[in-house]
């Protein structure tokens, strides 16, 4: 029995020597060995542009970029949460309470923020569907304008604008929100 434990630990350690070595020929096959990419020292993702009417010089906010608990209540008073992530390409992705709509899911959110003067504009849409067949039922367009109050703290108003899959517009609603960093451990 030990002679096989030995002999499946050879076998283990000789595998392993394997996975480095291909490992060790893929990363000296990148892209910047084949003189693709970016050359070194410049950053992959391209700036994001200013709003129109930004002053010139740094482009976002780094105030808002991050991870957020979210706080929202909708034109009803009806309260629900969301979390919602800022990169610092502009992008945004957020999901929220349930995610449910409609009779059916919603997928993430997903699109774009940008400065506004001295806020923060942002877009996203969602798409609802069915669970069982995941046809599309619906899909939304949401609209942020937020205010930083501090560095980890936000307020805001939105508004949104429901679509059939053929993108007739089926409904609207706006709300407020709060917006709370996520901060790490201490």
């Amino acid at each position: 029995m030990h002679r096989n434990y030995t002999a499946r630990s050879l076998a283990c350690r000789s595998c392993f020597l394997l996975v480095c070595l291909a490992g060790a020929f893929a990363f000296a096959q990148t892209p910047r060995s084949h003189g693709w990419g970016p050359p070194p020292g410049k950053t992959v993702v391209p700036p994001m542009p200013a709003a129109p009417g930004t002053p010139s010089g740094p482009t976002l906010p780094v105030e808002v970029i991050g991870s957020w608990w979210t706080s929202l209540k909708n034109s009803d008073d009806f309260p629900f949460l969301a979390l919602f992530t800022f990169h610092a390409d502009g992008t945004f992705v957020g999901a929220t309470q349930g995610d449910v709509c409609c009779g059916g899911n919603s997928t993430a959110q997903h699109g774009a923020w940008t400065p506004k003067g001295h806020k923060v504009a942002m877009a996203f849409y969602h798409l609802d569907y069915d669970p069982d067949t995941g046809e599309l039922l619906d899909y939304a367009r949401i609209e942020f304008d937020i205010q930083l109050s501090g560095p980890d703290a936000w307020s805001g108003t939105w508004k949104a604008w429901d679509y059939d899959p053929d993108g007739h517009l089926i409904g609207t609603d706006n709300g407020t929100a709060q917006g709370a960093r996520i901060l790490p451990r201490q």
